[in-house]
């Protein structure tokens, strides 16, 4: 597990984080099929992120700077993945959708989180 803390500067006091892999048990989606599907669906990026919200721990996110394209890409996903929790949002002027997806390892970064961005 690694041990990663990070200091926002709009708060002034250190935040810690704790980043684990997947259980190997988790059924979440597999990275490089998410990213595949996204690129096909012409997303702008990608990123990887620990979530405590997610069941696996982790999540893609992908950006989309239309929603009709973030929600067809959102329902595609969810059906060949077999799973309808795949969230659209609004974030700015971009679509965010947000997969649950399995990490198997994951590096320590010191001073920062352990993320994966891909520009498509």
């Amino acid at each position: 597990m690694a041990e990663l803390r990070v200091i926002p500067s709009v708060f002034g006091a250190s935040v810690s984080f704790r980043a684990e892999a997947s259980s190997p048990a988790c059924e979440a989606a597999v990275l490089g099929r998410v990213a595949e599907l996204a690129s096909r669906a012409e997303a702008s990026f990608l990123c990887v992120r620990p979530s405590s919200r997610s069941f696996s721990s982790w999540v893609a996110v992908v950006y989309f700077g239309s929603e009709s394209v973030a929600a067809e890409f959102s329902a595609e996903l969810s059906f060949r993945c077999g799973f309808p929790f795949c969230i659209v949002r609004p974030a700015g002027e971009w679509f965010l959708v947000s997969v649950p997806v399995v990490v198997a390892e994951v590096p320590a970064v010191p001073g920062g989180l352990p993320c994966l961005y891909l520009s498509f």
